[in-house]
């Protein structure tokens, strides 16, 4: 399974659960103040690190499989 799937959930709080209790709560939300100076490179360094954070789990795999300490207990009964 691809890492990206546990972002689903997120990505579903975030754009349309949100859309769909406040129409124009995602405007807001998406709202950034005026910049200037050095707080234009920092909004640019933070955006290229939610890219990263974004597109990372996509070359993630993860395997579901039960935890080990849950079949040691199912063991001993």
């Amino acid at each position: 399974m691809n890492g990206f799937i546990l972002m689903l959930p997120l990505f579903f709080i975030r754009f349309v659960l949100l859309g769909w209790l406040n129409p124009t709560a995602l405007k807001r939300g998406a709202h950034f103040a005026p910049m200037a100076g050095a707080q234009k490179i920092m909004y640019v360094l933070y955006q290229m690190t939610n890219v990263v954070f974004i597109l990372f789990p996509l070359f993630l795999r993860v395997h579901g499989s039960a935890p080990r300490l849950c079949l040691e207990a199912l063991l001993m009964c």
